[in-house]
């Protein structure tokens, strides 16, 4: 089993794939008008974010060369300090393996793609969110640990609902 950073080419199954995502975890509503923008805003964003450096993605092909497997890192501009003098920080999210899939330590090998060509563009800091106990123990055999200082916290109005 292999991963390989994504190209423009592997788009729409990025896209698909973050949809499921959001649909194992019911963050997408049924019959809601902005889907569709926010897929096209997704197809957008990686059409553009891949190739200018600035979303790194990796995927695993099965033997057919179909993408069962990936995940998505953006780069984040931040204010500078002593802890971050470049002022830019990695993000990894979208984490996705196929069902019929999992177990195989797929997820393994696109954390550590993710991992080094984030290093390789000079990202000391990459950050992210673990959403279950399974991608808890995931992050953390790859070196990850609790984020220190503060707890993470979100702007929702009232009325606003939580969604990812």
């Amino acid at each position: 089993m292999s991963a390989r950073l994504a190209t423009v080419d592997d788009v729409p199954a990025l896209v698909e794939m973050r949809s499921q995502l959001m649909e194992h975890f019911g963050w997408v509503r049924s019959n809601d008008p902005d889907d569709g923008a926010w897929l096209s805003r997704l197809d957008d964003v990686l059409c553009t974010g891949i190739p200018a450096g600035t979303v790194v993605a990796a995927v695993v092909p099965n033997e057919l060369g179909e993408l069962v497997a990936s995940g998505i890192a953006t780069i984040v501009d931040h204010l500078p300090s002593p802890a971050l003098p470049h002022g830019q920080y990695g993000y990894i999210s979208s984490m996705f393996t196929q069902p019929d899939h999992r177990g195989r330590g797929f997820g393994r090998v696109v954390v550590q793609v993710l991992i080094d060509a984030l290093r390789a563009r000079g990202i000391a800091r990459i950050e992210l969110h673990a959403v279950d106990a399974v991608a808890e123990r995931l992050y953390r055999g790859e070196g990850f640990v609790d984020r220190p200082g503060g707890i993470p916290m979100r702007f929702s109005p009232p009325g606003a609902g939580a969604r990812a």
